[in-house]
């Protein structure tokens, strides 16, 4: 069997849980035009080599495979926690916390954010540079004073390499992720957990299944932005009829 290419952010096993039969699933595309078509498991929530990693000897997909012995642990996990008597036992909470606290991170969408925030703080960094330290080594070269407009193509050339300086490499990016995740779990751990059951199939999921909420009487405030360690409900579907809460506070 060959290397695992097509790299699932959110595990197959998981996804099975909202498929019929033949494993397939109604797609709805949050990106306007918003698309709508069926496919199946193996080709939803993935992307090529998204868990590469750059070594001295190419490229590692370790990492990916990993990920996948984590997975199933977390699956019999839920499945324990499905089946078993409520509140569960100290090694499925566990486990589970792992499992939400790792969906939490490991998706296309804190990748995202989390690359967006290096580069912004790169970009407000590398503004700092003064301004004569880009234009003095020119106006030397050039024998004359800097115009207005070269001054700020040069200053910005300046930034621009700053930034590149600055941003995370693939590697870092991906790992500085998934190392945030023990700690994730042991906040997830210690909420209040509720197994929310309904009587017939309700629920959907995402490419990005765990979401958190915050009450209304909490918005506005210092700790209304819904991060993962300050929202008042960390929620997600375990499958179309059971959805699992983490609350700060007991109902």
């Amino acid at each position: 069997m060959g290397e695992p290419i097509k790299h699932h952010y959110v595990p197959q096993f998981y996804l099975k849980r909202f498929a019929d039969a033949k494993g397939q699933l109604k797609v709805v595309e949050r990106r306007p035009p918003c698309r709508k078509y069926v496919s199946n498991v193996k080709d939803v929530a993935a992307e090529r080599l998204f868990y590469r990693l750059e070594t001295a000897e190419g490229d590692s997909l370790q990492l990916e495979k990993t990920l996948s012995e984590i997975e199933g642990e977390c699956r019999e996990a839920i499945s324990d926690l499905l089946a078993s008597s409520f509140p569960p036992a100290v090694q499925v909470r566990e486990t589970v916390g792992f499992f939400v606290a790792l969906q939490w991170l490991r998706g296309r969408d804190q990748r995202d954010s989390f690359s967006d925030v290096f580069d912004k703080l790169a970009r407000r960094a590398a503004k700092v540079v003064p301004e004569q330290e880009a234009v003095r080594p020119l106006e030397k070269m050039l024998g004359r004073p800097l115009t207005v407009t070269e001054t700020q193509e040069a200053v910005d050339r300046i930034v621009r390499a700053s930034v590149e300086q600055l941003k995370p490499t693939h590697n870092e990016l991906v790992l500085s992720l998934l190392k945030m995740a023990p700690g994730l779990q042991r906040i997830a751990c210690a909420r209040v957990w509720q197994l929310i059951k309904f009587d017939k199939d309700c629920l959907l999921t995402s490419d990005s299944p765990v979401v958190t909420w915050v009450h209304s009487r909490n918005r506005g405030g210092l700790f209304s932005m819904g991060g993962f360690g300050m929202c008042d409900e960390i929620r997600i579907p375990l499958d179309m009829r059971t959805a699992l809460v983490l609350a700060q506070e007991a109902p």
